[in-house]
């Protein structure tokens, strides 16, 4: 499984997208393409910005298509244990001085809680995660995480510290 990051989904929105990228893409076998609840957001709020106009109505035809044709429905959604994902990331970033963006730290726990490669051109806001990571620009390249991923607390180690002495 491969999840579509924003930058990727959008590229595919424009008139003339980056052809390494399509390409790239089009090497993919099309069912394991999939983006997530969160960039459907993050492309949904873009579009209702954009000024109305032809420019405005091209893309949000062309992202209708995107997800209806190219990915056939495939949207991961922000659930539970991406939730819990997203919340430990978010605390091992913090501890190590690297809060990062929300949206993309979601988008990473879906990715863990889904053992996907994640496909991005912002390859670096996500060097911290225990997955793949893959630049369609420069394909050639996988991204493996530099450290661990997080892990839940010890639940007996949390109950023997809030225990009365």
């Amino acid at each position: 499984m491969m999840i579509l990051d924003t930058n990727v989904v959008s590229e595919l929105m424009v008139a003339e997208p980056n052809p390494g990228v399509v390409a790239w893409l089009d090497r993919q076998a099309r069912t394991s393409l999939w983006t997530t609840s969160i960039t459907v957001l993050e492309v949904r709020y873009g579009l209702s910005i954009m000024p109305a106009g032809k420019r405005r109505a091209a893309r949000e035809a062309a992202f209708a298509r995107l997800i209806a044709d190219a990915l056939e429905g495939r949207v991961l959604a922000f659930d539970h244990a991406a939730a819990i994902e997203t919340g430990l990331l978010m605390g091992a970033r913090h501890r190590a001085g690297k809060p990062g963006e929300l949206r993309d730290t979601m988008i990473g726990g879906i990715a863990l809680v889904a053992r996907a490669t994640l496909v991005t051109r912002n390859v670096r806001h996500f060097d911290d995660l225990n997955v793949t990571v893959v630049d369609p620009g420069t394909p050639d390249r996988l991204f493996q995480s530099r450290r661990a991923r997080p892990t839940a607390p010890d639940k007996a180690a949390s109950r023997r510290r809030r225990e009365p002495s």
